[in-house]
């Protein structure tokens, strides 16, 4: 019969950094606008796409302290939810 396929080594931080061999490298395109909110900071963004207009998909993110942040794909701030600590 065949040898059973040894276990994968355990990967630590070090070999998952950007820029360790292996770990695939991608450059920003686009950034959103910054947050505007004093001593707060982005967090938990997620990428809503309507399928059937896609011109009318947006990134969605919290702002730590202060709210939600809706940004169109060209990453302007659209909206902002002034919703307090939702995260």
């Amino acid at each position: 019969g065949e040898e059973p396929a040894a276990p994968a080594p355990a990967q630590t931080p070090a070999d998952t950094a950007p820029g360790a061999p292996g770990f695939p490298q991608v450059a920003a395109v686009r950034e959103t606008d910054p947050v505007d909110t004093p001593e707060d900071a982005a967090d938990d963004p997620a990428i809503w796409v309507d399928a059937k207009d896609p011109s009318r998909s947006v990134i969605v993110g919290t702002a730590k302290k202060s709210g939600l942040f809706v940004y169109g794909l060209d990453g302007k701030q659209l909206q902002f939810l002034p919703e307090g600590r939702i995260n």
